[in-house]
């Protein structure tokens, strides 16, 4: 009888504590009001520029913004497949310039001190690389200090015709 008690409580003590992390595991799956909030805007106030200089300057095409690398390269099967693709799976391009079948021509990224930016280089070489290797040309811009459509629109319509020449 001595030996039952303390195994009885020792059950009930685990029993109880696998009741409570059960409840936990059950409330941080499916809680009353989701974490998710709006952001702001999709693009930020120096990119937004860049966005409406590129719409100008290339009327014809199609300017897609926050474009996932993965979405535009793809990666040949061999046998670690899955470690090239996680190095593009998680990285975008700031914008995407394609033709009116949206086939993409060309790869825009902003440069220069962007809040939340700094250590970016490692991420920029990878993506550079993927794209080259894909064979899309990536153009760089300074983000403090777009330039203007104009030179936009003789910089991307010279680098296409190159490409498609």
């Amino acid at each position: 009888m001595k030996m039952q008690f303390p195994a009885i409580v020792i059950v009930f003590i685990v029993f109880v504590v696998m009741q409570i992390l059960a409840y936990k595991k059950k409330k941080a799956k499916s809680p009353e009001i989701l974490p998710y909030i709006k952001k702001k805007s999709l693009l930020g106030e120096r990119e937004q520029v860049l966005f409406y200089r590129l719409i100008e300057a290339m009327p014809d095409h199609y300017v897609m913004p926050q474009v996932r690398l993965a979405d535009i390269v793809g990666v040949k099967k061999c046998d670690d497949w899955q470690a090239w693709f996680n190095k593009i799976s998680r990285r975008s391009v700031d914008f995407a310039i394609c033709n009116k079948s949206f086939v993409v021509l060309a790869c825009i990224e902003l440069e220069g001190k962007m809040p939340g930016q700094e250590g970016r280089q490692n991420a920029d070489n990878t993506k550079d690389e993927a794209l080259n290797a894909a064979g899309i040309p990536v153009v760089r811009m300074d983000a403090n200090k777009p330039p203007p459509s104009g030179d936009i629109k003789i910089m991307l319509e010279n680098l296409i015709a190159k490409m498609q020449g």
